[in-house]
């Protein structure tokens, strides 16, 4: 198992699985990495560093009175997480972000993946949706 961060998976496991009709069987490849390792080369990137959310913010819209979300460190759950005296001191909330979403790799719909994406939470959301900001986490290669 290769321990570098920048490093392709580190390991695959394949098995089969049923098809619909449940009498015909599919090989499915699964490639994973190391997560902290993962973790810590988003953290160590420089050109992400910029804007990191590091504690719960509650802004609120003034003529309204209501309470305006759009970061992640706007959200209830960080607030409370961060009120809960659960968190050291010192210490910062690192929420890890998982998505996962489905594509092709061949024109016929023969061959596809579904990878599950790693990002984190304190990024800003413009910065999260930058490519340099993914990780790969896991991928699942399927032969349809």
């Amino acid at each position: 198992m290769n321990e570098s961060p920048g490093s392709q998976f580190d390991s695959e496991v394949k098995f089969e699985v049923p098809i619909e009709t449940g009498v015909s069987q599919r090989e499915i490849s699964v490639q994973y990495k190391n997560l902290l390792w993962q973790v810590a080369s988003l953290l160590a990137a420089p050109s992400l560093q910029d804007g990191f959310l590091t504690n719960a913010e509650v802004l609120e819209d003034t003529f309204s009175r209501t309470r305006l979300f759009g970061e992640l460190n706007r959200g209830l759950w960080w607030q409370r997480t961060e009120e809960s005296g659960e968190v050291p001191e010192g210490a910062i909330l690192c929420p890890l972000v998982l998505y996962t979403d489905g594509t092709w790799l061949s024109k016929n719909g023969a061959h596809s993946t579904q990878p599950l994406v790693l990002t984190l939470g304190n990024f800003p959301r413009d910065i999260m949706n930058k490519k340099a900001a993914k990780r790969v986490r896991e991928q699942q290669l399927n032969n349809n």
